[in-house]
């Protein structure tokens, strides 16, 4: 939306005061203006951490909408662990388990945040599995 109405006010900046071929420059910096900002905010991460900040009687953290974000929020996860109530962190671990620890991809879908997702699922994998069991180990606990 920064970028449309960037542009936007460009184009009525130049074009509409007849300096048509600064447009095209300007609209390009500005599109890498706002990438650039969008890889430093890093949104995911950014989306975890507000999250996490705002008071739980406010509004709780939603674990299941957390797991929904891409591969950048994953190391905001794994460092929101301690902070989540046991409920929320089994949903956690257990959405990351299913989501990031499998096989490699193919690689015309390859990117370096889902890489780096999985390589900290996998490193941790086990730690996680012994952190939270899967649901069906705790009814089977219960019954005997």
């Amino acid at each position: 939306m920064i970028l449309l109405i960037g542009v936007f006010v460009w184009f009525a900046w130049t074009v509409l005061r007849g300096r048509r071929p600064r447009f095209v420059f300007g609209s390009l910096m500005q599109g890498l203006a706002v990438l650039a900002g969008l890889h430093l905010l890093n949104p995911d991460a950014f989306i975890i951490n507000h999250n996490l900040n705002r008071p739980a009687a406010e509004r709780p953290f939603d674990a299941k909408y957390a797991l929904t974000l891409g591969g950048d929020a994953v190391p905001a996860l794994l460092t929101a662990l301690p902070r989540l109530n046991q409920q929320d962190r089994c949903v956690v671990v257990h959405g990351l388990l299913k989501r990031w620890d499998k096989a490699e991809v193919d690689w015309r879908t390859w990117n370096w945040s889902r890489a780096r997702a999985r390589s900290l699922v996998r490193d941790r994998a086990s730690a996680l599995r012994a952190s939270c069991p899967p649901p069906i180990a705790q009814e089977r606990r219960h019954d005997h």
